[in-house]
């Protein structure tokens, strides 16, 4: 039921921080065409037919969205009054498609910027480096192969269905059972997982789990029976009053060194936040 009422809520809500993401997207893109110009010098355009240039932009757009990605979610998992959040999202105990749209709102504005701000970069990068813009194959203006991740199997990745990716092919692409192992109470799954539909930057980055092939059993959720959990008021509002109480512990203490937390470290670390 709340992942239902979030469904609805975001819907409205993110349409109206799309457009803010696209206004920076294309202000960003052709910032970084020019600067690269003014460095640099023009580029002449690629010799290349149009569908070529197209192609290569669509690539680079879906790779940075993907990097994007890993890189939001890294940082929501790892500053403590981002993850007040993005902790929103993981207090689900059953997953469901829906639970994709299970997201806080302040989440949500800085992933579609961070996500504007990746892509943007590399729009710029690749008009520069083709001579000329060339706009992506999309549908509906969202990259095409995106689009066909979407279609094929990521929206099982909040599902009760145990399709895993191993070997090599679980180092390059999410499967569900990558993500439902992100979503795990297990502290061997901490922080794991983090990208949307290639695992390939955190392979490069360290934060890979490669699920078995058989099913993992699993426990979802994060303080499920914290009071008015599942609610407006729990998910919707409190978020900001424990975000709040993490900045003033945050200024009233001395800086502590920056170190890795151990696994039973970062159990602590989800259970008080």
């Amino acid at each position: 039921m709340a992942d239902a009422g979030y469904f609805y809520f975001n819907v409205f809500v993110f349409g109206i921080l799309f457009g803010w993401a696209l206004l920076s997207y294309d202000t960003l893109s052709r910032s970084i065409a020019d600067l690269l110009t003014n460095a640099f010098g023009a580029m002449p355009p690629a010799p290349w037919p149009v569908f070529v240039s197209r192609s290569i932009i669509t690539v680079m757009l879906f790779l940075a969205y993907e990097l994007g990605y890993w890189f939001n979610h890294y940082l929501s998992h790892r500053i403590p009054f981002l993850w007040e959040f993005h902790k929103v999202h993981h207090s689900a105990t059953v997953l469901t498609p829906l639970t994709n749209f299970r997201v806080h709102p302040i989440y949500m504005c800085i992933f579609i910027n961070i996500l504007a701000a990746s892509m943007g970069f590399a729009n710029g990068l690749g008009d520069y480096l083709l001579g000329q813009p060339a706009s992506q194959y999309g549908l509906s203006e969202t990259n095409i192969i995106l689009v066909f991740f979407i279609y094929f199997y990521v929206h099982l990745q909040h599902s009760q269905l145990w399709i895993s990716f191993t070997g090599w092919l679980g180092h390059l692409l999410m499967s569900p059972a990558h993500h439902q192992i992100h979503h795990s109470r297990n502290p061997v799954h901490f922080n794991k997982n983090l990208g949307s539909c290639l695992a390939l930057w955190d392979w490069m980055f360290g934060t890979l789990y490669i699920p078995a092939a058989d099913r993992e059993l699993l426990e979802f959720g994060v303080e499920p029976d914290r009071e008015h959990a599942h609610t407006i008021r729990g998910e919707l509002i409190a978020p900001f009053v424990r975000a709040a109480l993490v900045l003033k512990e945050r200024f009233e203490k001395p800086a502590a060194p920056v170190m890795h937390p151990a696994p039973e470290q970062e159990r602590i670390f989800i259970e008080r936040a």
